[in-house]
């Protein structure tokens, strides 16, 4: 078959879900992703054939596409921060205004860290283009910062934690979440540097990190017993990683924005402005969320910072916790039994699309991304926010703050959950497309 006649029969089996345009977009992805073969070559080379032995597997993926499964599950990954994230139906596909969220703390960071001159502050974080985005040269500073401790709550894909301790060198970070599946995948983003594990109170003595091996890592149940969970090689290829089950991971609050570089700053990205419901965030096209791998980032997959990989298990940690569990032997108790102290910062993209919104949803995202992870129940959608406001007056620094990502129409009621956790400070914050998408709070 010819590769142009290839690309009119994908497109034409695709467009009873996704607009013409969308659904090139998604089989230039495709094609580049697994012939190498960039969306020109067919321009430029129209009677091009395609190899038999390729055939098979595209027509397998365009079938998986029709049925409305994700790109980025057909292919095993999605981009994030310049950064090649590994995905299945376990975690939520990582969002563009996500990194928003991580451009804010990354900024703040900055501002903390006494930048020396030459290195990267909160302008060329935020900026255009920035040549430094997922280098892991922001935040560094002149060699006499404090290390700074982040908590990351829903922690889902470990796309945020992951992020923040590669481009902050000074950072520590320690990923909660309680689905298993996703802390089986979330812990194996970077095999090659870190050797970052599954921890759980029960399993962990006081004080310590794990250090287990990266190929298998044991996960405590709560009863104490562990099981052990393989990990993906790091040579896999990321259309073979494990699609594990749907569980929870952070609820995210994609745009609906055509394909950008990962080297473009978030302004890259622009949100759309429902004017109903934040839901229509989660319709966009797969391939909005998607670029497939570009020059500029040969080698994004795995990308350590330049002061390093990320060290044995004490740059991030991974644990298995219940952030709605508010008793005493909840998260803090975890905290504490595992010798992880207070936090500078705490993060948290949890779920907080309502149940009614379901039906402004596309079924890419209804019928396999993790509902778990994505949806709360109308008559307590902020029950998340309490949670997280409760779990951050106590286990934050006397100058330690925090940002969330929110549902849209919620902002002024999850900006009062802070409020009446006790901090003094309480922000709304807004997206690209100026809806109000995060709630920031601090100590001071």
């Amino acid at each position: 078959m010819q590769l142009q006649g290839f690309i009119d029969w994908a497109v034409c089996s695709l467009r009873d879900l996704y607009p013409e345009h969308e659904a090139r977009n998604m089989v230039d992805i495709l094609l580049e992703e697994r012939t190498g073969r960039k969306g020109w070559f067919a321009v430029a080379h129209p009677d091009f054939e395609l190899c038999a032995a390729e055939l098979p597997g595209l027509k397998d993926d365009v079938a998986r596409l029709c049925t409305g499964e994700p790109l980025q599950y057909v292919l095993g990954f999605a981009w994030f921060y310049s950064r090649r994230f590994r995905v299945s139906p376990a975690v939520l596909i990582p969002r563009p205004e996500t990194e928003i969220l991580v451009d804010t703390v990354l900024s703040r960071l900055s501002d903390f860290a006494h930048v020396s001159p030459g290195t990267a502050g909160a302008a060329s974080c935020l900026g255009s283009g920035s040549s430094l985005r997922g280098s892991g040269a922001c935040c560094q500073s002149s060699g006499k910062g404090v290390a700074t401790r982040i908590l990351d709550l829903c922690t889902g894909s470990g796309c945020i934690a992951w992020t923040l301790a590669l481009e902050c060198p000074n950072a520590s970070v320690t990923a909660l979440d309680i689905s298993r599946d996703a802390l089986a995948l979330a812990r194996t983003q970077f095999p090659p540097a870190p050797a970052a594990t599954v921890a759980s109170p029960a399993a962990a003595p006081a004080g310590a990190v794990s250090g287990a091996s990266p190929a298998v890592a044991p996960l405590a149940t709560s009863a104490g017993a562990s099981t052990a969970f393989p990990a993906v090689a790091s040579g896999t290829s990321p259309a073979a990683s494990p699609v594990a089950s749907p569980a929870s991971s952070p609820a995210a609050s994609p745009a609906s924005s055509p394909a950008s570089s990962p080297a473009s700053s978030p302004a890259a990205f622009p949100v759309a402005s429902p004017a109903s419901s934040p839901a229509a965030f989660l319709v966009a096209s797969p391939a909005a969320f998607l670029v497939a791998s570009p020059a500029a980032f040969p080698a994004a997959f795995p990308v350590a910072s330049p002061s390093g990989a990320v060290s044995e298990g004490d740059r991030v940690v991974f644990v298995e916790a219940d952030v709605l569990d508010l008793s005493e032997k909840g998260i803090s108790g975890d905290c504490s039994e595992m010798g992880l102290g207070k936090f500078d910062v705490i993060v948290s993209n949890p779920p907080y699309v309502m149940d009614k919104e379901k039906s402004q949803m596309r079924t890419n995202v209804l019928d396999y991304e993790p509902s778990i992870a994505l949806f709360v129940p109308d008559d307590d959608p902020l029950i998340f926010y309490r949670a997280i406001a409760h779990h951050a007056s106590r286990l934050l620094t006397d100058r330690g703050w925090g940002i969330v990502e929110i549902n849209s129409l919620l902002a002024n009621q999850t900006a009062d959950c802070f409020r009446t956790a006790g901090f003094p400070t309480v922000s709304v914050l807004s997206d690209l497309s100026g809806r109000p998408r995060f709630v920031h709070f601090s100590r001071i």
